[in-house]
């Protein structure tokens, strides 16, 4: 839980010890010590706890718009599906591109339409991806 984690981390910094070589030495022993000030402590703790749960909202964001578990998996396979098909059947590999960009561009622009802030579709400009709309319509 999370006040478990600023707990933990504001006790093992008040046992740290700080070492300070300011040329400022302390009763001849050549180098000064001190412990980190209780407001440092919070600081770090709060900070900490703050990024974490940024993180966490963001997983949640992403795992929301699709990336999630079953996608990445699709993809994968999908990668190795194409890798097989190119090496083992090449004269069919043209129709598997030919299909799955008939499927995946469609998804994609309308993915990029509905995307907020901003219209995503003006991506499709990018020189990736007139390639692939002049690799389909040849």
């Amino acid at each position: 839980d999370d006040n478990g984690l600023g707990t933990d981390l504001a006790r093992r910094l008040s046992r740290s010890v700080i070492s300070v070589s300011d040329g400022v030495t302390s009763g001849g022993g050549g180098e000064k010590t001190r412990r980190p000030s209780v407001a440092f402590r919070q600081g770090e703790a709060e900070t900490i706890r703050a990024v974490l749960d940024e993180v966490d909202r963001t997983a949640a964001a992403q795992m929301k718009h699709g990336f999630n578990e079953w996608n990445f998996t699709f993809g994968v396979v999908n990668s190795f599906f194409i890798f097989v098909v190119f090496g083992h059947f090449p004269q069919h590999f043209w129709i598997l591109y030919f299909v799955e960009t008939i499927i995946f561009i469609p998804l994609k622009l309308s993915y990029m339409i509905k995307a907020r802030p901003l219209n995503e579709a003006f991506y499709y400009f990018d020189l990736c991806w007139c390639l692939n709309f002049f690799g389909m319509v040849s």
